[in-house]
């Protein structure tokens, strides 16, 4: 015959399940082994990022990569399934300890114990005079004598040190939870910012990054970009050994180098369309770059530009070497230039204009005030376990001098 259970005997076995070690054992052999299992099986690349401009995402290798990748493996189902089940068992887990820490706490103590636990007392000393019980027990505190003339003493310390398991356990799950938010939310974004250009960030397309100027003679010495959220507009300075928030992203310069444009119009005033390479509305040097080139596809001429050494490490008011020659390898003009001018060469005015361009990474991860929050929790807990250890001291004093002590530890130290 099955006997029935009520519902406050389900609830509390299904609490017990959730709240078990076992549990805990099992689902993160379960999560390394989802990650172990990710070496054999290629994971798939997560979906790009919405967002216009010039930028690039870190995402996952291709789909024939037979490595593991944190981002792919972390992002599918079954190791989130995984993940949010751990989550959960940690979260009993934590409540559970701490409805324990609590009655430890609250728990009432007896200041006072029997007579026959201070007569098997392990440690007794004889010959102690009542003026030096302050001295030699200076936590100790008189609860209480008896019509014989006893004297009953109690002390305790750490009262709250349990709590410090409490906090293990939150910073266990607050880590926990960080592991996840940074495997599922976390990306990291390379955004090109141009001279007077507003440029969205990609995973804020409401978030407007402007690049207005150098804090020096160069890039490397800082860049000042104002931020535009939409209601708010703020300014930062940003240096390659320094990153800022913006929009909730943080902000990190990635590099920076040369960048030049030029406007041509025709002998009416007609503007003519300037291409530069990968369809770039500046021309930009990067590293290890000496050169680069432009075309006027209407005119049939084609220009090119190499900055100086010095203009090259990013200062854009040194000057330049401009040459724009035909088709046909007819030169139109070659010589050195200042880093911003005009000039007419074969029947259309060229101007230019020289500046910098710095990239960006923009970095989101949700994940670390979680992660910050549980390794001050991890902290916390451990000095509190192992400064404040738990004691409480019991001790009787008769008149003929004999001093009986005990505690919940043992005997006391010599």
């Amino acid at each position: 015959m099955v006997r029935e259970m009520r519902p406050q005997q389900i609830a509390r076995r299904c609490w017990n399940f959730l709240a078990s070690r076992r549990l805990s054992v099992f689902l993160f052999l379960g999560a390394v082994a989802l990650l172990l299992l990710g070496i054999f099986v290629p994971q798939p690349a997560p979906p790009p990022l919405p967002g216009g401009g010039i930028a690039q995402t870190e995402l996952a290798p291709s789909r024939d990569s037979r490595f593991l990748h944190w981002v792919g493996a972390a992002r599918a189902a079954a190791l989130q399934g995984v993940a949010a089940a751990l989550l959960l068992n940690g979260f009993v887990c934590t409540v559970d300890r701490a409805g324990r820490v609590w009655r430890t706490v609250t728990r009432a103590v007896p200041r006072r114990l029997p007579d026959e636990a201070y007569e098997r007392a392990p440690a007794r000393l004889g010959g102690v005079h009542p003026e030096r019980l302050p001295h030699l027990f200076r936590g100790l505190h008189n609860v209480g004598s008896s019509p014989e003339g006893a004297r009953f003493f109690y002390g305790e310390r750490g009262r709250w040190t349990p709590l410090g398991t409490l906090f293990t356990h939150l910073g266990l799950l607050f880590l926990l939870a960080a592991a996840i938010a940074h495997g599922t939310t976390s990306s990291s974004t390379h955004v090109v910012l141009e001279p007077g250009s507003p440029t969205a960030l990609p995973t804020r397309s409401k978030c407007l990054l402007t690049l207005t100027g150098m804090a020096g003679d160069s890039p490397g010495e800082g860049v000042r970009i104002e931020v535009d959220s939409g209601n708010r507009l703020g300014r930062l300075l940003l240096t390659p050994a320094r990153s800022r928030s913006a929009c909730g992203v943080r902000l990190y310069v990635s590099t920076y180098g040369l960048a030049w444009q030029a406007t041509a119009a025709s002998a009416q005033g007609l503007e003519l369309p300037v291409h530069y390479p990968e369809a770039a509305e500046w021309l930009h040097f990067t590293e290890g770059q000496t050169a680069g080139t432009f075309a006027l596809p209407a005119q049939g001429i084609t220009g090119t530009v190499i900055p100086s050494p010095d203009a090259l490490s990013g200062r854009p008011a040194e000057p330049l070497r401009l040459r724009l020659e035909r088709a046909g390898g007819a030169v139109l003009f070659d010589s050195t230039v200042e880093p911003s001018g005009e000039r007419e060469v074969g029947g259309i005015r060229l101007a230019w204009q020289t500046g910098v361009f710095v990239q960006l990474k923009a970095v989101t991860d949700p994940g670390f005030p979680w992660l910050v929050a549980g390794g001050g929790s991890l902290v916390l807990g451990a000095c509190l376990v192992l400064w404040w250890r738990p004691r409480r001291v019991w001790a009787r004093w008769t008149p003929d001098g004999v001093l009986a002590v005990r505690t919940d530890r043992g005997p006391l130290p010599q």
